[in-house]
């Protein structure tokens, strides 16, 4: 299971969780609005400030991708910088960063901050 925080302006905001575009491989069991556990259907509304709980099928690497998470200081190379200005190697890629208690999905547009926690994958 993993929790995804709905922030102002995600994608997701203002639709029902039919519309959202969550994975086919996923299963949303629960919406956390303030102090309120919602059990949807197709028909909820996901709002702003939302958590959603979705349960996912685990995925097997076998072998086939290192992930790889590291925390950005001040002195990091890529602390302050936009991800499509980084020069990464082609079987790269930023997947996911932690900040703070939200997991965003990366962009190109996407600036890394002091404090993130960046997860990498790579290819082998």
């Amino acid at each position: 299971m993993i929790r995804i925080a709905i922030k102002e302006g995600h994608s997701w905001v203002n639709k029902t969780i039919e519309k959202a575009g969550i994975s086919t491989n996923s299963l949303a069991i629960m919406i956390r609005r303030k102090e309120e556990n919602i059990v949807p259907n197709g028909d909820a509304i996901i709002k702003a400030n939302d958590s959603i709980v979705l349960s996912v099928s685990e995925y097997d690497l076998k072998g086939e991708i290192k992930l790889k998470e590291s925390y950005i200081n001040k002195q990091h190379k890529w602390c302050g910088k936009c991800i499509e200005k980084l020069k990464l190697a082609d079987d790269v890629l930023i997947a996911l960063i932690k900040r703070g208690d939200e997991n965003i999905i990366s962009r190109g547009s996407t600036t890394i901050l002091e404090d993130d926690i960046v997860v990498t994958y790579v290819s082998q």
